[in-house]
């Protein structure tokens, strides 16, 4: 017997001892690892959650209530928190009810189903943050910019002593450029939380495609 007939007698001995799932084991087992990685998007919602309350808690106390005295800026900056909230609160309720509703699932197709709906899900959550936070950012400068006299003062104060005319244009690059590094900081750590269970929910997808087939 050559080498390669070794290798399929020992091959075909090994796969005698493998456990052989059916339809039904195979859809429980993804059921449950699904939920599982559904409950951990969950989670971490929660501690983003609280990660941002705890920022703006402190971030409120050490500034003595906000960036600006002025009443506009203060009224627009409290309305974008409330409405960053508001996003957050909808989401986490979206989370909760996408781990309670894929774990009550039986079917394959509709295990399928919510997979997908999370995942979609998730996917506009990380989306609608990366908007409002750049969008949000711009609109704060340009609230700055025309309501709050005493910063502008400033500035040009700044300007004017360091006899540099280019000094606000630098100013505000580097404000964009903190902005960019700091969305790019959020989408990696999106990437390591979130996008690390939505990898793995589209695995447990895959191979219930796959069985269906």
């Amino acid at each position: 017997m050559d080498a390669l007939d070794q290798f399929k007698e020992k091959w075909k001995n090994q796969s005698d001892s493998f456990v052989h799932l059916d339809k039904a084991q195979l859809t429980n087992i993804l059921k449950r690892k699904s939920t599982n990685l559904v409950k951990w998007i969950f989670v971490f919602g929660l501690i983003e959650f609280a990660l941002w309350a705890f920022l703006s808690w402190a971030f409120h106390d050490k500034s003595g209530g906000g960036i600006s005295e002025s009443k506009v800026f203060v009224n627009f900056f409290n309305g974008l928190e409330i409405l960053s909230y508001a996003i957050l609160i909808y989401f986490l309720f979206r989370f909760y009810s996408n781990y309670k509703r894929i774990s009550l699932v039986e079917d394959t197709k509709q295990l399928m189903a919510k997979i997908m709906k999370t995942r979609k899900t998730v996917k506009l959550y990380v989306a609608i943050n990366i908007i409002l936070l750049i969008a949000g950012t711009i609109a704060t400068l340009i609230m700055m910019m025309n309501f709050d006299a005493e910063l502008m003062a400033t500035v040009n104060d700044i300007q004017i002593k360091q006899q540099d005319k280019y000094f606000f244009a630098r100013l505000v690059l580097v404000t964009f450029a903190i902005l960019t590094l700091f969305t790019l900081g959020l989408l990696l750590i999106y990437w390591l939380t979130y996008g690390t269970l939505l990898r793995r929910l589209k695995a447990n997808y895959k191979l219930l495609e796959d069985s269906e087939v």
